[in-house]
């Protein structure tokens, strides 16, 4: 019986995600399905527009088995960093086999040999070569793997063709023994802003969200019900961030802003001559994006100003392992899975934050040990996504509880 572990957002969880649970089950109908989600914060630096609890609820009631959150360390990262924290998370549980991700050519073997070829030190070097030159990461590799395999620019800007190289990548950079399983991809690109089908992007089912007199018909052809009750009820707009950062800014030296992971290499400047008019969030992101710093890493730097996450701390991050298993929903063969996990993983189960983190902790920085800091970040994250909602919530962590689901 395969273990398969996915790294998702589910930001909303979606059709298009369905059918790829779906997918796996038809290939696999014996599989235990474990996903490793972001939390309260994507991967392009945005709060999620749901709690992690309903959209972990939503991905059992639809096919997974176990979800775990991928801590937010790994979660609000560039893409190869967020891919090498999901395969050292799965690599810690001890029992994953396979790693499955959407990807537009699921059986263009030029995938595997380009992560293979993007670990060598030849093509790191030509990589910095390129950035050196003012090139964001995406557009470097792009024009690497153009020069090098043939791929159209189409090809990769897809995400998760950038996301699949990256799981291949951090599979033979980490010693891995879980194997890569590419799946087609259906339906509707990323960068697809309007919901025309009932397999739509997450950014077109947000955005649509957002109005001011969403079409909650459109909406439901491409979600689940439990999602589209959830996005009536109470969802995150990133933009109500806006107050918070700009306080935050005109509280803060230019010292310890340069200290503040990814604000470097004259970032800090754009970031605070962006203030000087802004009536968005998008304004001040606007100011600060440009060629080399494009939208997603602007907007991950403001998340890292927002949690005072430093320089420092991240690297301490990225120099240990995985401090441990938050679970977010399961059931019945997730509750199997963690039994197993408990037996071949070092790493805690949390399902009680309090066990190992208290809010008295964080408000006093009473924090000493390293799961204690891996944690504090997740807990943080989630009070910023609170400030977002439309109903404002705080310490969620600490109230909320793992969701069994009766499938």
């Amino acid at each position: 019986m395969p273990a398969i572990g996915i790294i998702a957002e589910y930001n909303p969880f979606h059709n298009g995600h369905k059918y790829q649970l779906k997918t796996i089950r038809e290939k696999f109908n014996n599989a235990e399905i474990i996903v490793a989600m972001s939390g309260s914060i994507t991967q392009r630096g945005e709060t999620a527009i749901l709690d992690k609890w309903s959209r972990a609820e939503t991905a059992v009631a639809n096919g997974a088995d176990l979800v775990i959150e991928l801590p937010a360390v790994y979660a609000i990262r560039s893409a190869q960093d967020f891919a090498r924290g999901g395969v050292r998370l799965f690599n810690s549980l001890n029992i994953v086999d396979n790693l499955a991700f959407g990807t537009e050519y699921p059986e263009d073997n030029r995938l595997q040999k380009a992560g293979e070829f993007l670990e060598t030190s030849n093509a790191q070097n030509l990589l910095h070569e390129k950035i050196k030159k003012g090139l964001s990461y995406a557009t470097a590799v792009t024009e690497l793997l153009k020069e090098n395999f043939g791929f159209s620019e189409d090809i990769l800007r897809e995400p998760n063709t950038i996301l699949g190289l990256e799981y291949i990548r951090s599979i033979i950079h980490t010693g891995s023994a879980i194997k890569p399983m590419p799946l087609l991809r259906k339906g509707a690109s990323h960068r697809q802003e309007n919901i025309s089908d009932n397999i739509a992007s997450g950014t077109a089912i947000r955005q649509e969200a957002k109005k001011s007199l969403p079409d909650y018909e459109k909406i439901s052809e491409a979600v689940p019900q439990e999602i589209l009750y959830s996005l009536k009820e109470n969802f995150a707009d990133n933009n109500k961030l806006l107050l918070p950062l700009i306080y935050s800014l005109n509280n803060i030296i230019i010292n310890n802003l340069q200290n503040i992971y990814g604000i470097s290499e004259g970032i800090e400047n754009r970031l605070l001559g962006s203030l000087k008019n802004p009536h968005s969030l998008g304004d001040i992101l606007n100011s600060m994006t440009t060629r080399r710093y494009t939208v997603a890493r602007c907007q991950r730097a403001i998340m890292y100003l927002l949690l005072g996450i430093t320089h420092d701390e991240m690297m301490t991050f990225d120099n240990m392992p995985p401090q441990y298993v938050r679970v977010l929903a399961f059931n019945d063969t997730g509750r199997t899975l963690l039994k197993k996990i408990k037996e071949a993983s070092p790493l805690p189960l949390i399902t009680k934050t309090s066990d190992y983190l208290n809010s008295q902790d964080i408000l006093n920085n009473n924090i000493h040990t390293d799961l204690q800091k891996m944690l504090s970040i997740d807990v943080k994250s989630t009070n910023l996504q609170g400030l977002c909602f439309n109903s404002p919530q705080t310490n969620l962590d600490f109230t909320t509880s793992p969701v069994y689901v009766n499938t």
